[in-house]
């Protein structure tokens, strides 16, 4: 349904149609669609470019070839050639696509021949589609040739029609990702006409082109083909603007469909029929292998095929099961799919069913397509000769050994219970050496047993026929036993890798939860995947600034830019030795980072998303740290103006009296008062000014001491003298009196901030008490020097939060409310304390203080 039932358009088809106008930003590509070459694509293509060129736009040919065609030549006049690329391979030069120079150059619409193009070893990219991909992102519009053949989806049909394996292929999403597609047609016999003319080839050439791809059942195949894909693709467009219009219609039904793959060559077509059939009902569609012991060879092989259906469109998955037949259908069910694509079996098994009849039986409501294989299908690749011969010739040999030793136990034996020897053995043989050298093993030990333990000896004759049931059932049960053993050991190794990843990613979420900066985040997973994938893994920050070697940097450059893989085991940059994984956010509009894998050989598909989910979960850690570091920077900020206002509140009316009666006295000055009048104001003017420097003052002092300026030069001093020093500071010295000890050990202080500590304490001190201030010290572990007032005192709930800044236990006192506070900072800042204790009357500021080291 694309309406609500009150005819309000559907939300997903609102988010369709803001993609679509997203996506205008991009380039747009026009491909001129043909089934065989010389129909005239290149030459249509050319007069399109003409006519834009007249509308008043910027037209380039980025490269284009004309098979010697002199009308397709002509065309070229008028236009702007790009100059190729030469490409050194071989001993010989190669002309190609400049890649770089168009996106300098950045027309609006640059023309780029031959769509499926292998690019030379050493660009950038591996085809050339991949490069005109690169031009629409960057906002350039694009035309470009194509032949139906090309397809890879229609590779093995254009076999089986042609009789020729097709090398250069593409994706289909990129003739379905056009913006528009326009088939050049010509009628087969006037294709056929134009090639014997020598206008689509000369000579030889053109002799071979007749008498093998060129004839008439090939072509009209191929242009009945090329008639369906771009009928498909004006119907695509057709449902396409009707969702993004809003206008109800019949949609599809959506399915999904999964097609099994292994190490077979003839994977390959199965994963090109199941796209072929997944676009033919517009279904999302599964490849998934089952995870079991191969060699490296065959690994590679499900590598390859699981990539080639990523290439198509596919969404790759590698599960695990008691079998193949029970893990498909296992993930089928999961996944809600409702068509599974099988190959038919190219040969007969007797004594067990084949994976189709078993998908069949097991199916329940899920259809099953079945593919037929080629007669002539490629041999699969063996493994090694020496690794398989060598696993046999130890199975031989492990029960030549067991033989060995049955002879001396054979007398006090029954030849039935040697038996159970044999049995073992086979057990050995199925979990050291596999499924093969273990049928092996159960065959030679029944031979033999037959020949050295059953009468008559030596000979494979039986005289007593119970033996042979003995012999049947000693066979049947080997092969059993070696089938689940092998089973079992495949199934132990599928299930200990699973085990290592979920603990490996297990340790990882926990290592990135403890990890605060992005540089920690970066090492932690850096390491894991470097454990994990035994390749050389680095952490990339952004600005790229930890890669020295030039080519690795383009690697990642290229990545980053993007935001998608490059390097070795992609599309983008093949040739490299790594792989560069960009790490993104979670929207995948940021990039965070990157890892930088070293390799001698692409990834398996597994390794690749166990990397991918190391990236992820990078991810998300850099987030956290990104998001954490800015709550931080917002508490800060909400810190400083929540500061800002205490202190223009705090301050304000302290810094206006001081400067009214510094003012008042000036203007009185200046009427010339009496001299004593004017000694008053003179001395009243003296002593605000004096105010208002101590309030500017304070505020300098717990600027240093916020940004963590203040540095303690700590040396040996009198405590006597400093208490001297503070009182010849002060306005009222006459109002302190002193209580030291005779000859106080000195104390290890900074002079300045210390006076500056006793001054702030001793003007705290009367501004609360009328009566005089006392001044003292104790001895003991700590100099104690102290500052008692006589005043009301402070309430016991209070005497953590008067040293909090602007904190004024009486609003009736003046002062901005910063004394303590930035008493306190100066003391710590010189590895001391300070605290008020009640003295009743009443109150004590107690400095606590270290000796210095000759008192010690």
């Amino acid at each position: 349904m694309l309406r609500k039932s009150d005819g309000r358009p559907n939300p997903q088809a609102l988010l369709a149609r803001l993609e679509h106008s997203q996506k205008t930003t991009r380039g747009r590509l026009k491909i001129f669609l043909g089934y065989a070459a010389g129909v005239g694509k290149t030459y249509a293509m050319l007069q399109a470019a003409h006519r834009e060129t007249a509308r008043g736009r910027d037209v380039l040919v980025g490269i284009l070839e004309t098979h010697q065609r002199p009308e397709t030549a002509a065309l070229l006049d008028g236009l702007m050639l790009l100059p190729r690329r030469l490409m050194p391979h071989r001993d010989i030069e190669i002309d190609e696509f400049d890649l770089d120079a168009c996106l300098a150059r950045r027309p609006e619409l640059v023309l780029v021949d031959e769509l499926a193009h292998s690019n030379a070893p050493g660009s950038r990219h591996h085809k050339r589609y991949q490069d005109v991909e690169e031009l629409i992102a960057a906002g350039i519009d694009v035309y470009s040739t194509l032949n139906i053949q090309h397809l890879e989806s229609l590779n093995d049909v254009i076999l089986q029609i042609t009789g020729v394996r097709v090398r250069e292929t593409l994706p289909d999403r990129v003739l379905e990702q056009a913006d528009a597609l326009s088939l050049v047609d010509l009628p087969p016999e006037e294709l056929l006409a134009r090639l014997q003319k020598g206008d689509v080839y000369q000579g030889a050439k053109a002799e071979a082109a007749a008498r093998n791809f060129f004839r008439p059942g090939n072509l009209t195949a191929l242009r009945e083909l090329a008639l369906r894909r771009t009928a498909d693709h004006v119907d695509d467009d057709v449902v396409s603007y009707m969702k993004r219009r809003s206008i109800a219609g019949p949609w599809p039904v959506s399915e999904r469909l999964l097609v099994a793959v292994g190490p077979s060559p003839f994977s390959e077509k199965l994963v090109r029929s199941a796209r072929r059939l997944a676009e033919a009902i517009s279904a999302e569609w599964w490849a998934v292998s089952v995870r079991s012991a191969l060699s490296p060879e065959a690994e590679e092989r499900v590598s390859r095929h699981l990539r080639l259906a990523e290439s198509l469109g596919a969404r790759t998955e590698v599960v695990s099961g008691l079998s193949i037949a029970d893990a498909v259908l296992g993930f089928a069910r999961e996944n809600n799919v409702t068509k599974i694509v099988a190959g038919k079996p190219l040969g007969i098994s007797w004594w067990r069913r084949d994976l189709v009849d078993q998908l069949i039986r097991g199916s329940g409501n899920i259809d099953i397509f079945v593919v037929s294989g080629e007669a002539d299908a490629p041999a699969q690749p063996s493994p090694p000769k020496n690794w398989v011969w060598s696993r046999y010739l130890k199975s031989i040999l492990l029960v030549f050994l067991v033989t060995a030793l049955c002879f001396p136990v054979s007398r006090a034996l029954a030849p039935t219970n040697l038996v159970m020897l044999y049995l073992l053995t086979v057990t050995v043989a199925a979990y050291w050496l596999g499924r093969g050298p273990s049928a092996l093993a159960s065959a030679l030990s029944v031979a033999l047993f037959d020949f050295c333990f059953v009468p008559p000896y030596y000979t494979f004759v039986v005289s007593d026929k119970q033996y042979v049931l003995t012999f049947l059932g000693l066979l049947a049960v080997a092969l059993v036993i070696s089938t689940l053993t092998a089973r079992a050991r495949e199934q132990a190794l599928g299930a200990r890798q699973r085990e290592e990843e979920t603990s490996t990613l297990f340790s990882l979420s926990r290592a990135l939860t403890q990890a605060l900066s992005e540089e920690e985040i970066g090492k932690v997973v850096a390491d894991y995947a470097s454990h994990q994938l035994k390749q050389t893994t680095t952490f990339l920050a952004p600005e790229l600034g930890q890669i020295a070697d030039e080519s690795d940097r383009g690697v990642a450059i290229w990545a980053f830019q993007h935001k998608q893989p490059a390097g070795k085991g992609t599309d983008t940059l093949t040739g490299a030795k790594v792989l560069c994984l960009p790490i993104l956010s979670v929207d995948e509009k940021h990039l965070l980072g990157g890892l930088l894998v070293s390799l001698q050989s692409p990834l398996s598909p597994a390794r690749r998303r166990l990397l991918e989910t190391f990236g992820q979960q990078a991810g998300l850690a850099l987030e956290r740290a990104r998001l954490s570091q800015s709550s931080q920077d917002s508490e800060l900020l909400k810190a400083t103006e929540r500061l800002q206002s205490a202190l223009l509140n705090s301050i304000s009316h302290d810094l206006r009296i001081p400067l009214v009666s510094i003012s008042g006295a000036l203007q009185a000055l200046k009427d010339e008062l009496p001299g004593e009048q004017r000694e008053a104001l003179l001395d009243n003017a003296l002593s605000e000014s004096d105010r208002l420097n101590r309030i500017v003052g304070n505020l300098l002092h717990m600027t240093r001491l916020e940004s963590g300026v203040v540095r303690a030069n700590l040396q040996p001093q009198e405590p006597g003298e400093i208490v001297e020093m503070t009182l010849n500071m002060l306005r009222h010295p006459q109002r302190v009196s002193v209580n030291l000890p005779e000859d106080p050990p000195m104390v290890s202080v900074d002079f300045g901030l210390m006076q500056q500590v006793l001054a702030n304490l001793i003007e705290n001190a009367l501004k609360f008490s009328e009566s005089p201030v006392d001044i003292g010290l104790n001895l003991g572990s700590r100099a104690q020097l102290w500052v008692r007032d006589y005043g009301q005192g402070v309430p016991e709930a209070e005497r953590e939060a008067i040293f909090e800044r602007f904190y004024r236990g009486r609003q009736e006192v003046t002062g901005s409310g910063l004394g303590l506070s930035i008493c306190k900072g100066l003391v710590e800042a010189q590895g001391g304390n300070l605290y008020v204790e009640s003295a009743n009357p009443g109150a004590r500021f107690v400095v606590e203080l270290d000796w210095a080291q000759e008192h010690e």
